[in-house]
Order: structure tokens, then sequence, then C-alpha cells
């Protein structure tokens, strides 16, 4: 309520205090005079000067009130409408004030959503700088297979150019036998020379036949080298064009918590669980469908030349599971790069549970 309203609320009780007082006055002065008007008994005058002094004083000063006040005139004349108008404005704040809580409340839902968008965007972003990371490295690799590849397709010409001479010189030597046989063929028929010369003739028909036979072997082997390089670089040049990455050295294929020590027993059981775990992972992944999909390798040991067996890696999980003290995880990684449809060579590590 603001001051006019109560100004007006005082001036009216102070005001009706006033009507009283004046209306009694008035009423005992003209009672004491007996004055009369219309033809009226000096009681009946009374009480209708009283009346019209009760109605004439209030209406002055209504009217007083309403020069004075532009905020009274106000209320007086359009008190309704204005009442009327505050109530619809204070609907229609009211439903503004709905209308903008549920905008807050989607303004709420969309930055949460901004939110949870931002960190998946965060979260691709980490993604591709690692797939760039990993291109990058695998176009490394490719780039040493390559070269790797071209060094042995050297090899593979140098073997061929080898090999030219070395058919030359067993051509040469099978004639160098055939002449030999006619020789000896001819001294047996004709008997003109003597038994030793004719010895001496088959021992050098042996010795030929011998180094002919060596040359043959060493052919074959040079042929099967070639032929074992030949098919490796083509089986490598096609990895790496062809068939997808499944893993890249070190990736993780599978882990399990450990909480507490095991026993030899209980860890035995426990490596053969996780490279099972592993064999299903890998096949899942492209492996090599088989039962040795998943192949431990030895590994030389750290700061040294020392080549640390699968049997001695195992005897040192073991051995690290039964003495455990803090909640560990033992992993298979792989060892090197693997594609799809080749067996995965992994290694087995344990670690502190993080």
């Amino acid at each position: 309520m603001d001051i006019v309203s109560i100004g007006f609320i005082v001036t009216i009780i102070l005001l009706g205090g006033l009507i009283a007082y004046l209306a009694d006055h008035l009423g005992r002065n003209i009672g004491k005079k007996k004055l009369t008007i219309f033809s009226l008994r000096p009681k009946n005058t009374a009480t209708l000067l009283a009346i019209a002094s009760g109605v004439i004083i209030p209406s002055i000063t209504i009217v007083f009130m309403m020069s004075l006040s532009k905020d009274v005139r106000t209320w007086m004349l359009q008190g309704r409408t204005i009442l009327k108008e505050k109530i619809e404005k204070e609907f229609e704040l009211k439903q503004m004030t709905l209308k903008a809580d549920l905008k807050a409340k989607e303004v709420s839902s969309l930055i949460i959503k901004q939110n949870d968008i931002q960190s998946k965007l965060n979260l691709i972003q980490d993604k591709l700088s690692k797939t760039l990371s990993q291109n990058t490295k695998l176009n490394i690799e490719h780039s040493d297979l390559i070269k790797t590849i071209n060094k042995s397709k050297a090899e593979y010409h140098q073997l061929e150019s080898m090999l030219k001479p070395l058919h030359t010189k067993i051509n040469t030597l099978e004639h160098q036998k055939d002449l030999l046989q006619n020789e000896v063929d001819l001294l047996t028929t004709q008997n003109t020379f003597t038994k030793q010369e004719i010895l001496e003739k088959s021992a050098q028909l042996r010795e030929l036949r011998n180094v002919i036979e060596q040359e043959k072997t060493k052919s074959q082997k040079l042929m099967e080298v070639n032929k074992n390089l030949l098919e490796g670089f083509d089986s490598h040049l096609y990895a790496t064009r062809f068939q997808q990455m499944i893993y890249h050295a070190g990736s993780l294929i599978t882990e399990i918590e450990i909480l507490k020590p095991k026993t030899k027993n209980e860890s035995t059981i426990l490596i053969q669980d996780i490279l099972k775990r592993a064999s299903d992972e890998v096949k899942k992944r492209g492996a090599i469908d088989a039962a040795d999909s998943v192949v431990l390798t030895s590994i030389h040991a750290s700061g040294s030349k020392k080549t640390i067996s699968v049997n001695d890696q195992i005897d040192w999980i073991k051995t690290k599971l039964a003495s455990i003290k803090v909640p560990s995880k033992l992993s298979v990684h792989a060892f090197w790069n693997t594609f799809a449809g080749e067996k995965v060579v992994v290694i087995l590590k344990i670690s502190p549970l993080k």
C-alpha cells in the first residue's frame, strides 16, 4: 500500500470523526434556536441539516483531495479499470515468468547437450589425432617395408645373375662328362689302353659326376632361396597394400585384474585363461582362425642382448603373481604390427592397477 492510499484512509477516518462532531454540534444549536425549513418541525430540521452536513463535508473533502492529488483522482475515477489491468498484467507477468522458466530450462538443456557434443567432439579429435599419428607411423613402416622389399628384389636379381653362370658351368661339366664317358666307352671297346688308364678315366668321370651333383644341389638351393625371397616380399607387399592392420606393436589385446597373490597352480590357470581370451579377441578382429592364433614369443632383456625364452617369461609372471602386494593387472599385448589373416605374436605384462 502506497502513501497516497494511507493518507486517504487516514483522512476519511479523521473526517468521519469531524462530521460526527459537527453534526452533533449543529443539531444541538439548531434544536436550541428552534429553526425550521420547509415547514418542518425543529427536531426534523436539525436531523435534516445534520444529514446534509454529513453528505456535504465528505463530498467537499473528496473533491479537495482529488484536486490536490493526481493519484487520488486516478484512483477514484479509474480504480476498477486500473485494478482489472493490474490483475491482467500480473497474469501476463506470471505467464511470461513461466515461459522464461521454460526457456531457461531449454537453455540449460541445450547447454548440457552442447557440453556433451563438445566432449564427444574432443574425443573424436583425440581419436583423429591418434589415427593421424598411427597413419604417420604406418607410412614410415610402409616405407621401411618397401626398402626391405627392394633389398630382397636386389638379392633376388643378384641370385638370378649367380644362377646363370652356374647353369652354364653345369652344362659345361655335363658336356665334359659325356666326353669322358665316350672316351671310357671307346677305351673299353678298343682295349688299346691299359687297365690303369681306364681306372684313371673312370675316377675322373666319377669326380666330374660328383662336381656336377654338387653344382646342381647348390643351384637348387639358390633357386629355393630365390623362390622364398620372391614369395616373402610378395606376401609383405600384399599385406601392406591390401590387408587391414588389426594390431599395432604394443597394442593391448586383453587384461585381467588381480587383487590378491596367486599360487603356482592358480597362476597357470590364469595365464591359460587370459591367452584363451586373447585368442578369442584376435579372431574377432580378423586374425587367423586357428588353435594357435595367439603365439607367445621370446623377448630381449632390457639393457642387454640376452634373450628371455617363453618358459622363462611364464615363470617370471608366476613369481610376480605369487608376491603381489597391491591390486595389479595381467595383460596381453601385440609384439609387432599384425595384419588380418595372420597369427598374433604376443607378450605378457604385469603392472599395478590404476
